[in-house]
Formats: C-alpha cells, structure tokens, sequence
C-alpha cells in the first residue's frame, strides 16, 4: 500500500546499512520495484535511491545507479538534476556496470 512506504522505506535503510553485499543489492532492486509498481511512491522511492549515491560504498552506488536509470527510462517527467548528479559520478564510480548505465544516461538524456 503506497501509505506503507515510509515505513518500508525506512527498514529497507536498515537493510542497506548492514553493509551485506547480497542484502544490500537486492533491498535496492526492491525500492526499485516499489517506484516502478506503485507510481504513488516513485517519486519518494527515486529521491531514496538518488540519495543512495552519495554512499561512500561503492556496491550501493553502483546497485542505485542501475535501479535509477530503470526508472528514468519509464518516466515521462524531466530529470535533469537526477541526470546531472549522475554525470558527476562518472570519475568516481568504480563498478563498470554502472559507469556503463551512468554513461548510456547522461547520452541518452543529454538534450533533455
């Protein structure tokens, strides 16, 4: 239920804060979910994981950044601070994966 999603969001914090690297990715991939299946919650659930980027672990960073460009490709709103806070990641982030997504988003949504 979207009213519930603070309160998940929170126990999903805790999970992320564990450090366990399995738990960790797939609590991410489950906000993820939440914003994409519950569009009451996308934009709560897209600032979480836009905070997420700003983790000093890279696995978190790396796991946002994969869940963040799903959810922009399903939206029609204009992201350019979500986008331009991605860019910014480019020289720092150190999973390939998500330098491949951040770099696909930042040319994909350039002349947004």
């Amino acid at each position: 239920r979207p009213d519930n999603i603070s309160v998940l969001l929170r126990e999903f914090q805790s999970y992320i804060a564990t450090g366990e690297k399995s738990s960790v990715a797939a609590t991410i991939q489950a906000i993820g979910r939440c914003a994409a299946s519950i569009p009451e919650v996308t934009s709560t659930c897209l600032t979480g994981l836009v905070q997420l980027l700003s983790s000093p672990d890279q696995a978190v960073v790396a796991e946002s950044v994969l869940e963040i460009k799903k959810l922009l490709q399903t939206q029609k709103d204009d992201h350019k601070d979500i986008i331009s806070q991605m860019a910014k990641l480019i020289d720092t982030i150190e999973v390939s994966s998500a330098r491949a997504a951040v770099l696909w988003v930042v040319g994909e949504y350039c002349r947004r």
